[in-house]
This record gives structure tokens, sequence and C-alpha cells, in this order.
């Protein structure tokens, strides 16, 4: 086991990575060479395919990394608890354990109410476990010599760091599939309604936990880059913060929609006015009740163009946040960045000398050049003086 989730990927990364990178290389050096026959267009060709060789890096980071994690034991750990959740977010008829409470109230689990409890319980417990699935690749890149191969390749540490995010994305996104599919054999189990909406199913969790995702994985990039957030301590402020970052998220002022249970409780709150009952309630957390939940027809989310719109935002936030450690971020390069400018000074006092060097023999040989020149034409003459003479 440890032989599977250890070196190999460790060695299937840097493989990867070297080839990229060489090829990327390859490209980037052809295009200069172009670029001083062809001009502007032989640069041109060299950045487009220095970008589509950086997406291919970036690519083969995420995947790598992706197959690493989902082997370790944490991932199914945390995976089994997504599913457990997601069993109590639509309990039995006659349960008193219950996740979500519209004022003694709950939806017929049809696929479109199934699936936001399940997205909406599953968006607070990815947040919270779902760090612990996906964190410490960053360290384990820097143990394995990963990172110190990467260090002597052009590829970026913004690269890198999207590479991490788009992994992390890809581990908890995996996560949020499965507890989909979860959700339609829970309704089927259910029985309450056997009839299938896969976009009532698949659209809560589109909007409510890819979000919330997003968000995780970027701060998980965020908190791997610096030292102290890496160990335990790290650990201790990821759970309260993100603790209250899921009781804040419910509140109708969190911004860009928070954990989007705001918009599940006034779809459910205007559907339950809709047939005479008022609600004063809403809550979302394991709680249990003295009397089992009564049933009411949910007709779904009801969307507006800002909830949409806010949920993108709070995708493309997450997008900048990973991207912002590159700001600090080393790149596995432990070089002190003065003697790294000492040397890059050298290097080019070294080039300059070469270059004065080879401009000096071009002169020399010149001159020795005009030197015979003048000796011939001088020897020349001559012979025509003697011929006259003669």
């Amino acid at each position: 086991m440890n032989e599977q989730v250890g070196e190999p990927p460790s060695g299937q990364l840097s493989g990867r990575v070297g080839e990229h990178v060489s090829g990327r290389v390859h490209e980037q050096g052809s295009g200069r060479v172009s670029g001083h026959g062809g001009g502007r267009v032989g640069g041109q060709a060299s950045r487009r395919a220095g970008t589509r060789v950086s997406g291919t890096v970036i690519a083969a980071l995420a995947q790598a990394d992706f197959r690493e994690r989902t082997r370790r034991p944490a991932y199914l750990v945390v995976l089994l608890g997504a599913v457990a959740l997601a069993w109590l977010a639509a309990p039995a008829r006659d349960a008193h354990w219950v996740i979500v409470n519209a004022g003694a109230y709950r939806g017929v689990y049809t696929s479109a109410y199934i699936g936001a409890v399940t997205a909406l319980a599953g968006s607070m417990w990815l947040m919270i476990g779902g760090f612990f699935a996906i964190r410490g690749s960053v360290t384990r890149d820097e143990t394995t010599g990963v990172g110190q191969v990467l260090a002597a390749t052009p590829l970026t540490g913004r690269a890198y760091l999207l590479g991490k995010f788009v992994s992390n994305v890809g581990v908890l996104g995996s996560m949020t599939g499965i507890l989909t599919v979860s959700a339609l054999v829970l309704q089927q189990i259910r029985g309450e309604s056997r009839s299938v909406d896969l976009i009532g199913l698949v659209l809560p969790f589109l909007l409510l936990t890819m979000p919330i995702v997003a968000v995780t994985a970027a701060l998980a990039v965020v908190f791997e880059t610096i030292r102290p957030l890496r160990g335990g301590f790290g650990t201790v402020v990821w759970f309260f913060t993100a603790s209250i970052g899921a009781l804040a998220g419910q509140g109708g002022a969190a911004p860009l929609g928070g954990l989007g249970a705001q918009a599940l409780a006034e779809s459910m709150r205007a559907d339950l006015t809709a047939i005479g009952v008022r609600v004063t309630e809403f809550s979302v957390g394991f709680m249990y009740l003295d009397e089992p939940l009564r049933t009411f027809a949910w007709s779904g989310l009801h969307l507006t163009s800002g909830f949409v719109f806010g949920r993108g935002a709070l995708t493309a936030l997450a997008l900048g946040i990973a991207v912002i450690p590159a700001l600090w971020f080393h790149r596995f390069d432990t070089l002190p960045q003065a003697r790294r400018g000492r040397i890059n000074g050298q290097l080019g006092s070294v080039g300059q000398g070469a270059a004065v060097g080879q401009a000096g023999a071009v002169g020399r040989a010149g001159a020795v050049g005009r030197a015979g020149a003048v000796g011939r034409a001088g020897a020349v003459g001559r012979a025509g003086a003697v011929g006259r003479a003669g």
C-alpha cells in the first residue's frame, strides 16, 4: 500500500513534468531562433507554444496529484463521512434526528429536495473535513525531491499553484460527484417520489457545493505556502476558521450567497407561505426533534440572477486566492536572492567579455587583412616600376 501511495506518484509526477517542460524549452528556443529570422511572427508563435505547454504541465501536475491523493486513506474517510451525512440529511419518515428543519417541515423526498439538502450538508462537511484530504501536497513535493526538480524547470510559481488548485478541486469535486449519486440512490430508497429529475438533482451541487469546494481548495493552497500553517497549528486554525465560516455562511448577510442556505430557506418559506404555513425558523445542523418533520411539496430552488452571479463570483474569487501565494512562494528555489543576483551579474559580465573578445578578434583579423592588401598593392606597384625602367 505504501509503495502505491508514496514513491510511484512522485516519480510519475517528476517524469511527466520533465517531459512537458523539456518540450516547452525546445519550443520556446525554436521560437526565439525564428524570431531573429522571422521577426514578430516567430515571437508570437513562441508565446502561443509556451502557453499551450504551460497548460499541459498544469494538467500533468493536477492529474498526478489527484491520483496520489485519491489513494490515501484520508480520501476514503472523508468520502464515507460525506455519504453518511447525506443519509442523515434525508432521514426516514419517522426519524427524530434531522439536518434541515424549516419550521417543523421538510420537502417531500423528490430529486430536487434530496439534492438540495444533501448539497448543503455536503458543503459544510467538505469545507471542514475535506480540507484534511487535500492538504500536504506542497510539503510532500518538498520532502520527496519533486520540488527540487520543478525548481530547475521553467515552470512558474503561478503555474505550480494553479496545478495544486486544480488538483484540490478535482479531489473534492470527485467526492461531490459521488455524493450526487448517493443522493439519487437515497431518493429511491426513501421511496416518497421515485421520479428522477436530473437537473433538479445536480443543480444544487453545482450552485451550493462546488463554489464552497473551490474556496476550500484555494485556501488549502494558501495554507501550504505559509510554513507555520502547514502543521498542527494550521489544523487548529483551519478547524476554527471553517467552523465559524459554516455558521456565518448560513446567514442572509453572508457575502456572495455564503453556503447557499439562505436561498434554500427563502424558496422553502415561499412554498410554505403559499399553502398557508408561516415559517419563522430555518435551521441547518444535526438536531433532535420531539416530533418527526411534516412534509410539503417543494418546487425547488428559486434562482435569481443575483444569486447565480454571486456563486460564479465566489468561484472566480477562489481562483484569485489560489494564485496570490505566488507573491511569496519561492517555488522550492532555496538560493538566496542576493546570491542569485551576483551569479547572474557574473554570468552577464562573462558574456559581455566573450562578446568583446570576439569583436577584438574580428578587428584584428580585419587589420591583418587590410595590411596584406596594402602589401600586395605595393608589390604590384614596384613590379610595374621595374618594367618601365627596363
